[in-house]
């Protein structure tokens, strides 16, 4: 017999039901099913199903070692052998071959004393001496027997390369140097882009300047501009000064009526108040019908109501890996206009929570609009913005200790503020 078959046998000879073992131990009914159908896989790990047996036995009056013995001989005979693993040691890798490096071809085209780096086309300053006649250079043309021997253009290197001397980088009388005119020319240039570029932004500034005059001037608030009554009136045959009223003639209350300006009208809003809740009810991941201990969701909308509503108890803060989440749904009934929820919890820390809000009473159907963490006691969740729902569900994604070595939500009341 196995161990679901013989806490159930159990159970049934002790006159109890499943909802009755899990009133006792705090067990959810669908835990307690799936023990007794020896489904392990779905209940977080070997360590919480051995905490699941010591609760079920002690409520059933029983020794729970016999069944934690037998539990623990089946999970060990149900597990694949070492020995079924593959080896990595036997596994063999086949040397590769390294790729062939072709050596490079040597290129002499652009050492700085090749014949081809010379132009005739800039010749030297008059005053400046010619290169000394001299033969051509060694590597120009060899005997037959050191080519023969190895490449026409041996490689120089830093280390290696002579000392240039005048007979050994002799050059034809024709030929002259031709730096020092292309570096005045690569100067000059540069010189004429930076001048270029100073008197673009001068230019730019200038423009910017005499547009923000003109357009000072031809403001209505211009000096210029409080004339031109005056001038209209003469050009229309009248007299310049009856156009224009004198300032000493002028009301002071008439001045004072004229520069008082118009107050804009505003609009109140109502205040916030606390607002009526049509129904509570404990919420699941799959809906109400998914929601820990149902009958007492009414508890925390109940004036002068002492009795909390508590969530189901589990192994872990993140509800032993047999669920998202936990929580209660509030129907207002109709929709109002959310502002903030005020809820007071148990007075030991670690609450994870969110405050959700839509026209649906699902996860999918809400929005997230206000969030805390590590939460205990009475706090007040602020709306960023006003939010219209008819559903609000008060979510929690982490569970605070309960301290008897589990973890449990407590929730006393709950008050939605708003405008109807």
């Amino acid at each position: 017999m196995t161990v679901g078959e013989s806490l159930a046998q159990v159970r049934d000879t002790a006159g109890l039901s499943v909802d009755e073992v899990s009133g006792r131990t705090g067990i959810r009914e669908t835990v307690i099913r799936a023990i007794e159908r020896d489904d392990f896989d779905a209940l977080g790990g070997d360590l919480y199903v051995r905490g699941y047996l010591r609760a079920i036995t002690a409520a059933l009056g029983i020794d729970p070692q016999p069944l934690i013995r037998e539990f623990d001989a089946g999970r060990a005979a149900s597990a694949a052998p070492a020995s079924a693993m593959p080896s990595l040691a036997s596994a063999t890798v086949e040397p590769t071959a390294a790729p062939t490096v072709e050596p490079a071809a040597e290129d002499y085209s652009s050492l700085w004393w090749a014949d081809d780096a010379v132009s005739d086309a800039d010749p030297l300053p008059d005053d400046a001496a010619p290169w000394p006649s001299a033969p051509e250079p060694a590597h120009r043309s060899q005997p037959d027997d050191i080519a023969q021997a190895g490449p026409a253009r041996p490689a120089r290197t830093a280390a290696t390369q002579p000392v240039s001397t005048p007979a050994t980088r002799a050059r034809p009388a024709t030929r002259k140097r031709s730096r020092p005119a292309r570096r005045s020319r690569v100067r000059g240039w540069r010189w004429a882009i930076t001048v270029g570029a100073f008197a673009a932004v001068v230019l730019a500034i200038v423009g910017v300047a005499t547009s923000q005059i003109v357009s000072k001037l031809s403001s209505p608030g211009h000096a210029g501009a409080t004339a031109t009554p005056a001038v209209q009136a003469a050009a229309a045959g009248g007299s310049p000064t009856a156009s224009v009223a004198s300032p000493s003639a002028a009301s002071p209350a008439a001045s004072k009526t004229a520069a008082t300006p118009t107050p804009k009208a505003t609009t109140t809003q109502s205040p916030a108040v606390r607002l009526a809740v049509a129904q509570a009810s404990a919420f699941g991941p799959d809906g109400v019908a998914d929601g820990d201990n149902a009958q007492s969701a009414g508890n925390v909308i109940t004036p002068g109501s002492s009795r909390p509503w508590l969530s189901d108890w589990y192994a872990t803060a993140t509800f032993g890996m047999l669920k998202t989440g936990t929580g209660l749904l509030l129907d207002m009934g109709r929709t109002v206009t959310v502002t903030s929820v005020q809820i007071r919890l148990g007075g030991i820390a670690g609450a994870n929570l969110q405050v959700r809000a839509g026209d649906a009473a699902s996860l999918s159907g809400t929005r997230v609009v206000a969030s805390a963490r590590d939460a205990a006691g009475t706090l007040t969740l602020r709306l960023k913005a006003p939010a219209g729902a008819r559903y609000v569900i008060i979510w929690f994604t982490g569970l605070p200790p309960s301290g008897s070595g589990n973890y449990q939500a407590t929730v006393y009341s709950v008050a939605v503020m708003g405008r109807p």
